[in-house]
């Protein structure tokens, strides 16, 4: 109390002591009150995160739920009962919630991003572009914000922009063979093979282990005709996927239309050893007796 009255030697407090008294009272306990539910509200925020780690997930939905109701301005409440029901298939909910956290907090850059996802999930890629459109608005550097807008990009057939994302990309991360790869793949698609390619030989400098890339660049010199570099691709992309019966068979063709009859006999049966049944009946026709008998 004495320091409720040494704040003010006005003649207005001295006028009104009373009044100002009951106030200040009256703000001490909404102080009080709301810190009151705030740690309440935490508590159940602290439950709903230790219900999901034990695989809990309904219990935690409800204990955000209890959290809302206590404090429906936090918008990280809304926004991880969004990532919840995102995560359990429920990705209308979850749009829902994240919307909510948007209405609570404009700026909530987060929510923005997974309720693009749950958009893209749903394949309403314009609204997810817009909600990728705000996060670039709100950080210019968001690295994934750009791979999805341009994979929403791609599926509405804007390919130019999607190219541009992934430009972006590169320029924020130069090392991303994802970037350069995706890019790759897109420059061929619009008919740069010599671009694309170089997209993927700049991918495999970044990342020699990823056989994708190996397959796309030999697919794209394979279109080129250049069969023999497609071989080398194929090659080394089975090293790394020593098991693929499909990219077996793939080099057994290539094999075959340059000329290497045995080198393509050999890899066909490999491709059957690793599962590619379809072979079976060929090797044992009367057109792929040749190959059978071949040791």
């Amino acid at each position: 109390m004495n320091t409720l009255y040494s704040i003010g030697k006005s003649s207005y407090l001295r006028k009104y002591p009373f009044f100002l008294l009951s106030f200040f009272i009256f703000l001490n306990y909404f102080i009080f009150t709301s810190s009151s539910y705030s740690n309440e509200s935490d508590q159940y925020h602290r439950e709903a995160t230790n219900k999901r780690k034990t695989g809990e997930i309904y219990a935690a939905i409800e204990a955000y739920n209890n959290a809302i109701k206590i404090d429906p301005s936090n918008p990280l409440y809304y926004s991880n009962r969004g990532v919840i029901r995102y995560e359990l298939g429920e990705y209308r909910n979850a749009i829902s919630d994240y919307t909510q956290a948007i209405k609570v907090n404009p700026n909530y850059i987060d929510a923005y991003f997974n309720r693009g996802n749950a958009f893209i999930v749903i394949e309403n890629y314009k609204e997810a572009i817009l909600d990728y459109n705000t996060v670039l608005d709100l950080n210019q550097e968001d690295f994934y914000a750009f791979q999805k807008r341009a994979y929403a990009l791609i599926k509405i057939g804007q390919k130019k922009e999607a190219i541009k994302d992934y430009s972006k990309m590169i320029f924020i991360n130069p090392n991303s063979s994802l970037a350069f790869n995706n890019r790759g793949n897109l420059k061929y698609e619009l008919g740069d093979s010599n671009a694309a390619i170089k997209d993927y030989s700049r991918a495999i400098r970044l990342n020699p282990n990823d056989s994708r890339i190996y397959i796309n660049r030999g697919d794209v010199r394979y279109a080129k005709y250049d069969k023999q570099g497609a071989l080398n691709d194929y090659t080394i992309a089975t090293k790394l996927e020593p098991k693929s019966s499909s990219l077996m068979y793939r080099i057994a063709d290539l094999k075959y239309e340059i000329g290497d009859t045995k080198g393509a006999c050999l890899s066909w049966k490999k491709a059957f050893k690793l599962g590619e049944i379809s072979i079976s009946k060929w090797l044992n026709s009367a057109e792929g007796a040749w190959c059978k008998s071949l040791r």
